[in-house]
């Protein structure tokens, strides 16, 4: 009788210093857990800046795109006049 509760007594320290083990194990992978979830949550706002940056990138290029379209009808127009010009001033010229 007494070797089966000596018996007993083993295997339950056995057994509760598994349960510490995995309540010890437990407490570990929560940490990583809540790491991770923190992790997760400032690469989402990068993401969502980046996504930002872009859009205002794409905005800006899409401004510069139109000043330059600007810029080259104005250059068209100026080279247009000049032109004129230059026929006023030979048919000047001329007459």
């Amino acid at each position: 009788m007494l070797a089966i509760s000596r018996k007993n007594a083993e295997e339950n320290k056995k057994l509760k210093e598994e349960i510490e083990k995995l309540i010890r194990e437990r407490e570990v992978l929560k940490e990583k857990l809540e790491a991770e979830q923190i992790r997760s949550r400032f690469l989402e706002e990068d993401l969502e800046n980046t996504q930002y940056e872009l859009s205002d990138t794409r905005r800006t290029l899409s401004e510069l795109f139109e000043a330059e379209e600007e810029i080259r009808k104005i250059e068209e127009t100026q080279k247009k006049l000049k032109e004129e010009e230059e026929q006023q001033k030979k048919r000047k010229r001329e007459d």
